[in-house]
């Protein structure tokens, strides 16, 4: 639902990635391929720290911003993000994520 909003389209023209959970990203990756965007991933300052990775401040712009769930013990959620703020929750009680694990930015393909 988050991809549907940042990329003006019907709920029912963004399909379900996460089955199967392991491979949603190359999914999702292609069907944005598909329509000349792309997704890049940025954790979260903890996740960096724990894996020796350089973290990058939330993306500019729309993103997708993903962490535990406020409703459901253990499951994870996404809203929409505006330069690393939400702004939107999909969901219609809008009490939106515990906190930050990551975003994803969709920006246009290089031609």
């Amino acid at each position: 639902a988050a991809a549907a909003f940042i990329l003006e389209l019907p709920l029912a023209d963004v399909p379900f990635f996460m089955d199967p959970e392991e491979t949603w990203w190359a999914r999702f990756q292609d069907w944005l391929a598909t329509r000349c965007f792309a997704a890049d991933y940025y954790p979260s300052r903890e996740w960096c720290a724990e894996n020796g990775v350089e973290y990058r401040d939330p993306p500019a712009g729309y993103s997708i911003l993903s962490s535990l769930s406020p409703r459901h013990e253990g499951v994870y959620h996404s809203v929409v993000a505006l330069d690393g703020v939400m702004v939107h929750d999909p969901n219609p009680d809008r009490r939106g994520v515990l906190s930050t694990l990551d975003y994803i930015a969709i920006t246009k393909a290089a031609p």
